[in-house]
């Protein structure tokens, strides 16, 4: 009896310690090393690719005027400000600290840093941003034709219903 007891104790301490809840120093650590705030400065990097594409796309590739300049500026920089404030660093690791610690267990956690301090993961955490930047530039690609259907659609809506209101008199 008492070697039954002895197991299960052990046993449940054992799944007690597994799913210990991770401490907000080793999710920390985990950011850290694999590299999570690397890919905030790619995302940077991919909102100026989009801002450029946005001001070519809205002056269609034409010389513009000073005051057009000015007005292109200072929404360029207004969207850098947001994009900057909204992926701040530390309000990145705040938003993630919950998530992570009600998705992993510590064990997790540290198999993670394990893997992420290793030749293979540091190469994959070197890499990662570059696959976030690709990803994102064909996401975009996806999304412009995505835009203008969508657009088209709605027009098409808005026509009909103003055709529908002025055949029925309204």
């Amino acid at each position: 009896m008492k070697k039954a007891v002895a197991f299960l104790s052990a046993l449940l301490l054992s799944g007690a310690s597994v799913a210990a809840p991770p401490s907000d120093e080793s999710i920390n650590k985990l950011i850290e090393v694999s590299n999570a705030t690397q890919a905030i400065k790619g995302v940077q990097q991919q909102v100026d690719t989009m801002l450029k594409n946005t001001i070519h796309d809205a002056t269609k590739g034409q010389t513009v005027s000073p005051d057009e300049q000015k007005i292109f500026d200072a929404f360029d920089a207004r969207v850098r400000e947001i994009v900057l404030r909204q992926l701040d660093e530390n309000k990145f690791k705040a938003m993630y600290l919950p998530v992570y610690r009600e998705v992993y267990t510590q064990d997790e956690i540290d198999q993670m840093i394990a893997f992420y301090q290793s030749p293979t993961g540091k190469m994959f955490a070197s890499k990662a941003p570059i696959i976030i930047q690709k990803s994102m530039s064909l996401m975009q690609q996806q999304m412009g034709p995505m835009m203008q259907e969508m657009q088209q659609a709605s027009n098409d809506m808005q026509a009909q219903l103003k055709a529908l209101h002025q055949n029925s008199g309204k």
